[in-house]
Parts: C-alpha cells; structure tokens; sequence
C-alpha cells in the first residue's frame, strides 16, 4: 500500500509564502504541495507518491518549477507525477479528469487530497471520486 498526495498545479505565477497546520510550519515555498511534503508527508518515501493534475499550459508553466522546489527542500522525497487533465470546461473533460486519476490509484493506496488550489468544480469532482475509489479500490 503506497501513500499518494492528489493535487492541482495551476498556471499562476506563484509567489512564496509561509504555511502552518498545526505546531508545523513550512516558509518560503512558491506551491502548496511542497508545503504539504513538509507538513504532512514528512516520513514518505519512493514508494509514496505525489500526483499533480496539470493542464498542458500549466504543465509547460509550473511543474518544472514545483518538482525542482521539492528537490531543493526535500530529502526523502516520495515520487511525483504529472498527470495530464484537460480544462474542465465541459461534463466530458470533468469525466477525462475523473478517469486519469482513477487510473493512476491502486488498490488499498491511502490518499491524501489537496483542494487548496483547485479550480471551479474540480472538489465537487473529488468528492465523487473519493466516494468511488472508496468502494471500488477498497479502503
């Protein structure tokens, strides 16, 4: 069983700043998901990972950026992927975005997922989805 983060990157131009949860904090990071390896994935590994829907443009934008704060602020750093999602601008692209992160979990994965950052409709999408992996993936 793998612990697996699920995330949005956007196309923003982030800036740093500081995040606390609990006594933890995490300054100075430019996205949350470095933020969230410090704060709550602190004791995962290779084997865990992290998946990042990205849009092609914010893919080409931000996800070279994110994978190399990571690396600069993270020793043991679980895996992370990309996964390519469309816009989100129709019912049909809602059902390619639920579909590519199913695919990628596996069965008994524990999931983490962030909807700090996600945009228009995709928590409402997550909450269908967690209820789907829930049953059919096991957990």
């Amino acid at each position: 069983m793998a612990r697996v983060l699920v995330s949005f990157l956007g196309t923003s131009d982030y800036v740093s700043c500081n995040y606390q949860l609990g006594a933890g904090s995490v300054c100075n990071v430019r996205f949350v998901q470095t933020a969230l390896v410090g704060l709550i994935c602190r004791d995962w590994d290779s084997g865990d990972g992290i998946l990042v829907g990205c849009t092609e443009k914010a893919r080409k934008t931000n996800f070279a950026a994110l994978q190399q704060e990571m690396r600069n602020r993270t020793s043991a750093l679980p895996r992370i992927e990309a996964v390519d999602v469309p816009e989100a601008l129709s019912e049909q692209e809602m059902w390619v975005i639920f579909e590519r992160l199913t695919a990628e979990v596996q069965e008994n994965d524990e999931l983490v997922f962030d909807i700090t950052h996600a945009f228009r409709s995709l928590p409402l999408l997550f909450t269908v989805l967690i209820q789907y992996l829930g049953v059919v993936v096991g957990g």
